[in-house]
């Protein structure tokens, strides 16, 4: 026999109805399941909601990583893997494991740092994992360092190291001010030497 009560099925044995105070004890030993499963879920929303708000804040860091990527591109002139990443980058402001999360994973992120080349073409990161002169050509990114920033950049470091420095010692001070970019990028974007004479800055300082 079946006892329904506040839309409770109830299996009663011998068909015998239940004690008043058995149903009872019941009907709240079921609520008391219904209000610790409604705070597991809750809980479970606020941690899904916390970790949101930690992704979207990461997220903002996006264009750094790009940007530190595309760095150690014309560096070693082909993709770097994680442990050169990590070491290049020191970990800042994204670690690897973050890197993944964000954009899902390691080889969504290269291909991420790599859009159409000069030809027009839409390349793999995977025609960059060995090292070319020739990849340099289509190596690009709509999130590269502009000239302006690059001028910047060196007057900057003249302030810091005074006008008569290397390309070797401004990359040692850039790890510093991972802001700017690397020497390998100031020649790639407006030519060292050039932009060094246009700042009147001593020139013939490139080699390390």
């Amino acid at each position: 026999m079946i006892y329904r009560h506040s839309g409770i099925n109830i299996f009663v044995l011998k068909s015998a109805y239940p004690a008043q105070g058995d149903l009872l004890g019941y009907v709240i030993d079921h609520k008391d399941f219904q209000n610790r499963h409604y705070n597991l879920v809750q809980d479970a929303i606020n941690d899904i909601d916390k970790l949101s708000q930690r992704l979207e804040k990461k997220k903002k860091y996006k264009e750094v990583v790009i940007k530190q990527c595309i760095e150690l591109l014309y560096i070693l002139k082909r993709i770097p893997n994680q442990v050169e990443f990590s070491k290049y980058t020191n970990k800042q402001p994204l670690g690897v494991r973050e890197i993944t999360d964000i954009f899902g994973s390691w080889e969504d992120f290269l291909q991420a740092c790599i859009t159409s080349g000069r030809d027009g073409k839409n390349r793999s990161y995977k025609e960059f994992l060995k090292p070319h002169e020739g990849n340099m050509r289509f190596i690009t990114t709509l999130r590269e360092f502009s000239d302006d920033e690059c001028f910047e950049a060196l007057k900057d470091a003249g302030r810091a190291l005074g006008s008569s420095f290397t390309m070797a010692q401004y990359d040692q001070w850039q790890k510093e001010n991972r802001k700017y970019p690397t020497g390998s990028v100031i020649q790639q974007r407006v030519g060292w030497n050039k932009a060094k004479i246009q700042l009147n800055l001593n020139p013939l300082k490139m080699m390390k």
